[in-house]
C-alpha cells in the first residue's frame, strides 16, 4: 500500500446536507471516478485507484469509496448494489410484500410470519436498543409517523389520534422466535426501520467490501458513515439549522459517525408522548459500528442531554456532541477534536417561505415589553463570574459584558470635532431607566433571559404574536399609521417626539391584540434563532411590518437593537 496515497485531507460535513470532498496534497494522486446512479466506467485502469460511486437507496443518497485494483472494484460495486436493493426490498415499510409490510399487515392476528435473517437481526437489535434507551428508541413508532406524514402542515398537538395510538408504541412487545419467525401482538402496530436501517446498510456494505479484500473504505448511507482508513481524515459538523456554519471539527481514522437533527419538521417523534422533540436540535454520535451510531443519534434527540449523558456512562467507546435549542453545544469527554477551537455560531438568513407561522409550538408567553435599562442594571451589577455562567458556551473570550452605550463608544478623535457637539446625544441618551436597553448583542440578550429563567423568543413566535397568526400586516392592523409605532426617526413628519428610543410602555395604540408593546418599531429585537425582528426607531413602514426581520452577526450591537424574553407557560 502506498503511504502517499492517503496523504491528503478528506472533509465530511456531518449534517442533513452532507458533502464529501477530497483535497489531494501530494503529487501521487489517485484516480477519482464520480457518477450518479450507475456504475463508474474506468477508461484508464491502473493499480491503487480510489474509486467513488454515488447512487440513491432507501430514500437517501448513497456513497461508497474504496481503494483497490480497478478492474475488480466495478464488479464488486455491481454485486453489492444487487445485494443492497434486495435488502431494501426486504426491510422497507414502503415496499409492498416486504418483511415489514407483511409484519404490519398481520399485526394482531397471532400468526408469526417467516422473515429474512437481515430483518430478524434488525428487529432483534431494535428490541435491544429499546430496552437500553428505556424506550427512547422504538422501531414500532410507525403509527405515529403515519399520522404526521398525513398532516405535515397541521398543528399536530390538536390531534386526539396521538393519545389513541400511544399504546401501540412498544418495541418490547415484538415477538421473535429463532431462527426466522416474528409477529406483532396488537392490531394496528407498525414497525418502521428508518431509524436503524441506514446504519445497518452502511455496516453491511463495509463488511462486504472488507471481505472482498479492499482497504481504505468509506460507506455513507443518508449521511451515516462507516470509515476505515490508513490515515486520519478531518470531519466538520455543521449547525443543524444554519447548515452553512461549522460548529466543530475533529479527526477520525476508524469508526462510524451519524447525525440526527430536527431541521425537517416533525422528523423525530418522542415515542412516549407522540410529539416532536424540540429541546435538542442536533446530535452527532461516534461509535465503532454505524448501526449503533444511527440508533443513538436518534435516541439522544429524544432522551435529552441529561438522560443521554447518563446512558453514555454505560457505553464505552461512544462519544456524542449535542446542540440544544438555545445553541449551547455539549461534547462528551473524549469526543475527538482538532487543535482549533469550536467555531462560534453565526446564524444565517433563510428564505421567509421556509418559516411557518401557522402553528405556534407549546404554550409560549411573550413579555409585554422590551427589557428596560432598569431591569438590565440588576443583571449588570452581578459579579462577572455570575453573569458569565448564563452566557452561551461559544461566547467570545474577554467579551465586554456591558451594553455598548453604557460607556463612551465614540472615537476620541471624533469627540474633538464639531460634529460631536452638533449630534443630539449625551451619555444618558440610551440609559434612561424606562427605555429599552440597547447596544446588546445576541450573547447579552441570551444570558439575561437565562438569568430570569426565561429564553429569547424564536422568530416564528415573534411573527405569530405580531401578525396575530398572519392576519395583521402590523401588530395593530392592516393599515399603517405613524402615530402607532416609533419608526422613521422623525424623518417623515410623524412628530411623535422620539428621535431615538421611546419608553417601553409608550405608543399604546400600537399594541398587538394580546397587548404587547412595540412588537415592531422602537428597537429591533434578538430572536432565539439569531435574527433581529421587527425594525427600530429608524425603520420605514416595511421594516416594521409583522413579518420583517434581518440577519446580523451574533456580535452585532447598535443603538436600535434590544430584546425581550419568552417562557413556556399557560397563556391566559
Amino acid at each position: 500500500m502506498s503511504q502517499n496515497l492517503w496523504e491528503r485531507s478528506l472533509i465530511l460535513l456531518v449534517t442533513i446536507g452532507i458533502t464529501l470532498v477530497l483535497l489531494p496534497k501530494s503529487t501521487h494522486q489517485p484516480v477519482i471516478k464520480e457518477t450518479v446512479s450507475k456504475i463508474p466506467i474506468d477508461l484508464n485502469p491502473g493499480p491503487n485507484q480510489l474509486l467513488r460511486f454515488d447512487s440513491a437507496l432507501m430514500g437517501s443518497p448513497l456513497r461508497l469509496m474504496v481503494e483497490g485494483e480497478s478492474e475488480n472494484i466495478q464488479n464488486s460495486f455491481s454485486d453489492l448494489m444487487i445485494l443492497l436493493h434486495k435488502l431494501e426490498a426486504t426491510i422497507s415499510s414502503w415496499r409492498q410484500n416486504s418483511d415489514t409490510d407483511q409484519l404490519n399487515r398481520n399485526a394482531g392476528l397471532n400468526r408469526p410470519i417467516t422473515i429474512q435473517p437481515s430483518t430478524y437481526q434488525l428487529l432483534e437489535s431494535g428490541k435491544y436498543w429499546h430496552q437500553k434507551t428505556e424506550g427512547a428508541f422504538d422501531i414500532t413508532v410507525g403509527p405515529l409517523l403515519s399520522v404526521y406524514r398525513q398532516n405535515r402542515d397541521a398543528n399536530i398537538n390538536n390531534f386526539s389520534a396521538i393519545e389513541i395510538l400511544l399504546p401501540l408504541i412498544d418495541a418490547s412487545r415484538i415477538e421473535l422466535t429463532p431462527p426466522h419467525f416474528a409477529y406483532l401482538p396488537r392490531k394496528g402496530m407498525k414497525v418502521d426501520l428508518g431509524g436503524i436501517g441506514k446504519g445497518y446498510a452502511a455496516d453491511f456494505s463495509f463488511e462486504y467490501l472488507k471481505k472482498q479484500g479492499y482497504t481504505n473504505i468509506v460507506t455513507d448511507f443518508g449521511h451515516t458513515y462507516r470509515i476505515e482508513l490508513d490515515s486520519e481524515i478531518s470531519l466538520a459538523i455543521t449547525h443543524p439549522i444554519h447548515t452553512d456554519q461549522k460548529i466543530h471539527e475533529f479527526d477520525l481514522r476508524q469508526g462510524s459517525v451519524s447525525t440526527s437533527s430536527n431541521r425537517v419538521k416533525n422528523h423525530i417523534i418522542h415515542p412516549k408522548t407522540g410529539l416532536p422533540v424540540h429541546d435538542v436540535i442536533g446530535v452527532t454520535v461516534i461509535t465503532r459500528e454505524a448501526t449503533a451510531a444511527d440508533v443513538l443519534s436518534t435516541a439522544f434527540m429524544v432522551m435529552g442531554l441529561k438522560k443521554s449523558l447518563e446512558l453514555l456512562r454505560s457505553l464505552p467507546g461512544v462519544h456524542a456532541l449535542f446542540v440544544l435549542k438555545n445553541d449551547e453545544i455539549y461534547k462528551t469527554q473524549g469526543f475527538p477534536q482538532k487543535t482549533e477551537k469550536t467555531v462560534p455560531i453565526i446564524p444565517a438568513s433563510v428564505p421567509y417561505e421556509s418559516i411557518s407561522t401557522q402553528a405556534l409550538p407549546g404554550n409560549v408567553t411573550l413579555d409585554p415589553y422590551e427589557i428596560s435599562n432598569r431591569e438590565y442594571i440588576e443583571f449588570l451589577l452581578e459579579p462577572d463570574h455570575v453573569k458569565k455562567a448564563y452566557y452561551p458556551a461559544h461566547t467570545p473570550e474577554n467579551k465586554n459584558l456591558a451594553p455598548r452605550y453604557y460607556h463612551e463608544f465614540r472615537p476620541a478623535l471624533f469627540l474633538k470635532t464639531e460634529a460631536a457637539t452638533l449630534a443630539p446625544f449625551d451619555e444618558n441618551t440610551f440609559r434612561k431607566p424606562d427605555h429599552p436597553v440597547v447596544g446588546v448583542d445576541y450573547f447579552d440578550a441570551y444570558a439575561f433571559c437565562r438569568y430570569k429563567n426565561k429564553r429569547l423568543p424564536s422568530l416564528q413566535e415573534f411573527q405569530y404574536f405580531a401578525s396575530d397568526n398572519q392576519t395583521r400586516t402590523w401588530p395593530w392592523g392592516n393599515r399603517f399609521e405613524y402615530k402607532k409605532v416609533n419608526s422613521g426617526g422623525e424623518k417623515w413628519g410623524e412628530k411623535d417626539g422620539h428621535i431615538y428610543t421611546a419608553p417601553i410602555d409608550s405608543f399604546h395604540e400600537g399594541q398587538s391584540r394580546l397587548n404587547h408593546y412595540h412588537l415592531t418599531g422602537n428597537v429591533m429585537e434578538w430572536t432565539e434563532d439569531g435574527f433581529l425582528f421587527g425594525g427600530g426607531f429608524r425603520s420605514n413602514p416595511t421594516e416594521v411590518s409583522s413579518l420583517a426581520y434581518k440577519s446580523r452577526p451574533v456580535y452585532f450591537r447598535a443603538m436600535d437593537v434590544g430584546f425581550r424574553c419568552a417562557s413556556e407557560q399557560e397563556r391566559q
